[in-house]
């Protein structure tokens, strides 16, 4: 996918911050998503969609921060 629009449908699942897509949410998600800003690493359409969490278009600090809600709620 080349938008998040052009996956609405199938992108915003429940999947939503499992970065790695292993079916869990924990701390290796918050490591990939860290190493993406950093620009150790790229993240394809798929994993950059899945890291948005705030859906503002962009991966950075408030998606990890969301994340790390979520893993301790």
């Amino acid at each position: 996918f080349e938008t998040i629009e052009e996956c609405e449908s199938t992108c915003f699942t429940n999947e939503s911050g499992d970065i790695n897509q292993d079916s869990f949410i924990n701390v290796s998600d918050i490591v990939m998503i860290v190493d993406f800003i950093l620009g150790y690493t790229e993240f394809t359409n798929h994993q950059t969609i899945l890291a948005d969490l705030n859906l503002d278009g962009n991966v950075d600090v408030n998606d990890i921060v969301m994340l790390i809600e979520s893993i301790l709620d």
